[in-house]
């Protein structure tokens, strides 16, 4: 791993930008992840949603998609 961090994109061409909530970077590209701080748990029709907006980017080179959710219904504080 090169670098961690958010990463934030810009395409002209496309007219699209965006950027992800946490990012690892490798020489061969980037695992990243989506943080959702939700009510409940995420549906797969969200998951395939966010799935097919990452698929549609052309850089940076996106090795793996992952998510990172809370439910708060099910955190429990001490």
């Amino acid at each position: 791993m090169r670098n961690i961090g958010s990463y934030y994109y810009y395409d002209p061409v496309h007219c699209r930008n965006g950027g992800f909530d946490a990012a690892l970077e490798f020489s061969d590209g980037y695992d990243i992840f989506e943080v959702k701080y939700y009510s409940q748990a995420m549906t797969l029709n969200e998951i395939h949603h966010e799935a097919q907006q990452v698929a549609a980017i052309k850089e940076p080179n996106v090795r793996h998609l992952g998510f990172i959710a809370v439910s708060y219904t099910h955190l429990t504080l001490p």
